[in-house]
């Protein structure tokens, strides 16, 4: 800026001196009258021709008063009071001629010191003004700088914001990124486990829909055969009856072998798909390994750029203080020039004024002085001029020269006084216009003085705005910088990760194609055996008629007698069994000496036999009627299934006694098939209960004999000799036709020509009643039951008002886990879309288990309320684990923001301090949670440091074990105040031990360190450094030395005291502290301020 012409270079000019020459010169005086005819100045001023004619005429030259002889007055009375006349007027208009001078006197001294006051007040006014102006260009100069220094802070603050804001979005880009990755990962394999589904479901279709032609095949083949016989009707009805009865059974078996290959393809499919979703999931949890480590990367560089900007804000900072500095300087010269020089032309003013004002008051004086000479001379004069009037003068025109005469002297004393007030007003003027010519000198000054304050101040304005957009500019430019770099980092990162996803992808698709390749050579090699079996069963058929159409033409009573006949073989079969069972058993009790070999032994072994083929016909049994009751009544509803299974095993209890078999055959009718018995089939189950019956009486009237056998019913001999095996997975049995007798003439149905499938009794679906009750689609309800969904989960849910296709999605992508979910969390109030992004996330990372501790706590529903996402938390969770969630939920609860809360829970786990930071959120005692962020950040700063450097670590570790005992406040409170009402500060402020501690912890290794830091400590808590430790709290100073070379390290707590007394620890050092804490290798020491 160019330098301003300095105001000390003009000199206010300075009003001249009031002339003084009407005021300093007499006026001139009257010329005596120099004969009698001619009277003095004053009676000729008047023109009273009536004296004229009375004292003659003529002049005189004399310059004094003309001696009056007294005598002659004195013997003429008339004159003589005419005399006395004129003597009194001219006392009186001498008297008025002072009292006016006086006036004039005063009016001249009093004007002069109202001008010197009014000189002294504008003087002093526009130093004032001029002290207001420089001081109001100073503050305006300060405001300018401060201004400016704020934009820098405010630009640094900014660009360091900008700087963390780019660091937060780019580990938050990171984490989407990285997410995205899982995502896909997850997403892949989720498609390829639905194209498996889809795929085992198309292959499990087609094996049904096959094997259905297949049986229509067989059945076609029945229908052809019962219509090819001949005969009567009672044999046409048991051929029709047994053809009819074997097709049921060949077709049966064929339907269930084709619902058993169609659910192990379902299955397969649904274990593949589960295996890929599990490898999704791991993949997902695997990928970004190093994402950490990335991440610490970003931080550390956006530090980096942090600190850059924080040093160009203090340089500037410093350059604007300087700035700031020189113009306060300039405006302070510019200042004190300026009232210097008002105050030198104030003197002289005021000078001018009073010497004026003296000089003016001494021309009064000497024109007074000469004027009242000239009164008294004139008053002498005609009273001379009187003494010398001739006899015989009439009285009255004696008395009108009294008159005149005494006329003229007040009109000389009036023009005397008038001339002596026009110079008063003269002198008057001149100083007032001095006064004036002042006023203008100072408003000029002033004038001068604001333009060039202004021209500092513009001076500094344009500095300050060159300084901010310098400032802009570098911090613009560092954040840029940042954020490119920040980009190519995570773009590198996620191209590794997003490579892994394709790689698994590409995995996976073989994996789905292989399995579907396998699925359909399974179904294909059942349906060449159905396909087989169907091609066979014409012959079959015929077999199955002949011996049909020989039993027809038997009699009642060998009907009857092959019944008796065939249950006495199985149960000879049966019998056999047993005694082989008994031998095996009567071997291994001798053996083991627990019977001896003896006939008592024998039948011990034989009634242990008993009872382990009572227990094996009783499963078998319950096994073979289980296969009956699904072979006729097909798949039921869970609820019917579970009836008929309490059914079925009250049977097969009663069928191990032999009570079964009686009923049916009285009865004559398969209690679990409701099928029809023929005499022969009624025969044989009457039989074969009493033989089971007396089999039982039997083996128990052996036990009694045998002793120490408990007493129980023996076994069911099994029907049909040998237990029956398994058929292996996968073959189709060979067609055979049951053995059937003809039922007798009276007791057979009209069968109709063509044979009927049995139509199983009808019972209520209840994915279908779920469907009617919630209006679902055809498709929902086709979706739930085909993924087994569990109704009463379901109709929870649709009761609820969840939408009926996340539900149906639910159970077919997540599975159980992910509908049992979806019902916790739509019943702890989480948004339905919520919950399902919950679900999708969860179930495939395997963490639905930490979800739902999360909703049942509450914690889910508060980060959605912090404004966290679902697919964010799914994923915190999974990266965070439990507990880092728990820190982010206790946080938000304490009323942190939510980016913050996350940020302290990765920097948390980045320091190795999870576990404190866990401790301190969670137990509800951090008075300022919202501090954590920042303190974990310089944690940070302090480990990256080589040696790393651990005191604020150790302040946490402390504070964090402080927590869990009482509210504890980290760095400042405003809770516990200072004497004086501030908020207080200290590293650790412990309300429940009501303590505020300074730490430090010692890594150099001599004693002078030990001592620096114990200063340093108590000075902090003296308040030297800006932290006031709370009113009435213990002041404690915390000293931690961790390396064991420190002489101080091995010290008890006596030698300790003396080492740090010989150190230079004394009262004077830890005045600050009521308490000195100093840990070392053998513990930690508490000494007392006063040991000092």
């Amino acid at each position: 800026m160019p330098e301003r012409e300095s105001v000390g270079a003009e000199r206010p000019v300075v009003p001249r001196r009031p002339e003084q020459r009407a005021a300093t010169q007499a006026p001139p005086r009257p010329q005596a009258p120099r004969s009698p005819a001619m009277l003095v100045g004053l009676q000729q001023a008047a023109g009273n021709r009536a004296v004229t004619s009375v004292v003659g005429s003529g002049s005189s030259t004399r310059e004094q008063a003309p001696e009056v002889d007294l005598a002659v007055l004195a013997a003429r009375p008339d004159l003589a009071v005419v005399g006395d006349r004129v003597r009194a007027a001219v006392a009186v208009e001498r008297a008025e001629l002072a009292g006016g001078a006086d006036g004039l006197r005063g009016r001249i001294t009093g004007s002069a010191e109202a001008r010197v006051a009014r000189a002294n007040a504008r003087a002093e006014g526009e130093v004032a003004g001029v002290t207001a102006s420089v001081a109001a260009h100073r503050a305006e100069v300060a405001a300018l700088v401060a201004a400016a220094a704020a934009g820098v802070v405010g630009a640094t603050s900014d660009g360091a914001v900008q700087a963390r804001g780019v660091g937060g979005a780019s580990r938050e880009d990171l984490r989407a990124r990285v997410a995205a990755s899982r995502a896909r990962a997850v997403a892949a394999a989720d498609e390829q486990a639905r194209l498996a589904v889809s795929g085992g479901d198309a292959e499990a279709e087609r094996a049904v829909s096959a094997s259905g032609r297949a049986q229509e095949r067989v059945s076609e083949a029945a229908r052809q055969r019962i219509a090819a016989h001949q005969g009567d009707d009672k044999t046409r009805a048991a051929v029709r009856g047994a053809v009819t009865g074997a097709c049921r059974e060949v077709v049966g078996g064929m339907r269930e072998q084709a619902g058993e290959v169609a659910g192990e393809v379902r299955e397969s499919s649904g274990e593949l798909a589960a295996s890929l979703r599990k490898a999704g999931a791991a993949l997902a949890r695997d990928l970004g390994d190093g994402t950490d480590e990335v991440e610490g990367g970003l931080v550390d560089s956006t530090a980096a750029a942090v600190a850059r900007i924080g040093e160009l804000g203090s340089g500037q900072g410093g350059a604007l203080e300087e700035l700031r500095k020189q113009a306060d300087s300039a405006l302070d010269g510019l200042r004190a020039a300026s009232v210097a020089r008002i105050r030198a032309a104030n003197a002289q003013v005021v000078e001018a004024l009073r010497v004026g004002a003296a000089r003016a008051a001494e021309g009064v004086d000497a024109a007074e002085r000469a004027a009242s000479t000239q009164l008294a001379d004139g008053g002498a004069t005609a009273v001379g001029a009187l003494a010398g009037a001739p006899e015989g003068v009439a009285p009255e025109a004696l008395d009108e020269f009294g008159r005149q005469v005494g006329d003229r002297l007040r009109a000389s004393r009036v023009d005397a006084v008038e001339r002596l007030t026009g110079s008063v007003d003269r002198v008057d003027a001149e100083q007032g216009a001095l006064v004036s010519r002042f006023g203008d000198a100072l408003d000029q000054e002033r004038a001068q003085v604001d333009e060039r304050a202004a021209q500092v101040e513009d001076s500094v304005a344009q500095a300050v705005q060159r300084a901010d957009s310098a400032t802009r500019q570098v911090v613009g430019t560092a954040v840029d910088g940042l954020r490119d770099e920040h980009g190519q980092v995570v773009g590198k990162h996620v191209a590794g990760l997003d490579e892994q996803v394709d790689s698994a992808a590409r995995t996976w698709v073989g994996q789905r194609e292989d399995t579907a390749a396998e699925l359909a050579a399974e179904v294909d090699g059942k349906l060449r055996e159905h396909d087989a079996v169907a091609a066979k069963s014409p012959g079959e058929f015929g077999k199955v008629a002949e011996q049909a159409d020989e039993e027809a033409n038997a009699s009642l009573l060998s009907r009857i007698g092959s019944g008796v006949w065939s249950a006495v073989t199985k149960f000879a079969e049966g019998l056999l069994v047993l005694l082989a069972v008994a031998a095996v058993v009567f071997v291994v009790l001798v053996a083991l000496k627990l019977v001896a070999l003896s006939v008592a032994g024998a039948l011990v072994a034989l009634a242990v036999a008993g009872v382990l083929l009572l227990v094996y016909s009783l499963i078998t049994g319950f096994i073979d009627r289980w296969r009956a009751y699904r072979a006729t009544w097909g798949d039921q509803p869970w609820y019917v299934d579970v009836g008929a299974a309490l059914g079925v095993l009250v049977l097969s209890v009663g069928g191990a006694v032999g009570l079964t078999q009686l009923v049916e055959g009285a009865a004559g009718v398969d209690l679990v098939t409701w099928k029809g018995l023929g005499v022969e089939e009624r025969s044989e189950r009457v039989t074969e209960g009493v033989l089971i019956i007396a089999t039982i009486l039997l083996l128990r009237g052996l036990s009694k004999r045998g002793g120490g056998v408990a007493e129980g019913p023996a076994a069911e001999p099994p029907r049909g000799g040998a237990p029956r095996t398994a058929e292996p997975p996968g073959e189709a049995p060979p067609v055979e036709v049951p053995r059937s007798s003809a039922p007798e003439p009276s007791r057979t149905p009209e069968v109709p020509e063509r044979p009927v499938e049995p139509v199983p009794a009808p019972v209520v679906d209840p994915y279908a009643a779920l469907g009617v009750r919630f209006g679902l689609s055809p498709d929902v309800v086709a979706v739930l039951r085909d993924a087994g969904s569990d109704v009463v989960v379901a109709e929870r849910l649709l009761s609820r008002g969840v939408d009926p296709e996340r539900v149906a999605l639910a159970s077919a992508y997540r599975g159980p886990t992910g509908l049992a979910l979806l019902d916790v969390l739509t019943e702890a109030g989480i948004p339905e879309g919520a919950a399902w992004q919950f679900v999708d996330g969860a179930v495939p990372m395997g963490r639905a288990g930490e979800v739902e501790a999360f909703a049942r706590s509450g914690a889910l529903e508060r980060l959605l309320d912090a404004g966290l996402d679902a697919e964010r938390i799914v994923l915190l969770v999974d990266d965070l684990g439990a507990r880092g969630v728990e820190v982010v939920d206790a946080l938000v609860r304490g009323g942190v923001q939510a980016k913050v809360a996350v940020d302290v829970a990765n920097l948390a786990r980045a320091v190795g301090a999870a576990d404190e930071v866990h401790r301190l959120t969670t137990s509800g005692n951090l008075e300022n949670p919202a501090s954590l962020r920042a303190f974990l950040q310089d944690i940070r700063a302090e480990l990256a440091n080589r040696p790393p450097a651990r005191g604020k670590l150790t302040t946490l570790q402390d504070i964090a074990d402080r927590s869990t005992r009482g509210r504890v406040a980290l760095e400042w409170s405003t809770e516990a105040r200072t004497a004086d009402g501030r908020r207080s500060g200290a590293d650790i402020i412990d309300h429940g031990t009501r303590e505020a501690v300074q730490q430090k912890v010692v890594t150099g290794k001599g004693a002078q360190a030990v001592v620096d830091n114990l200063a340093k400590a108590c000075a902090q808590l003296t308040g030297k450094t800006g932290e006031h430790p709370p009113a009435g709290y213990l002041r404690v100073a915390d000293v931690r030395i961790t390396t064991e070379v420190n002489p101080l390290f091995p010290l008890e707590r006596a030698t300790l005291l003396d080492a740090l007394r010989e150190n230079g620890v004394d009262a004077r050092m830890v005045v600050g502290a009521d308490q000195v804490r100093v840990g070392n290798g053998t513990g930690t020491h508490v000494f007392q301020a006063n040991e000092f």
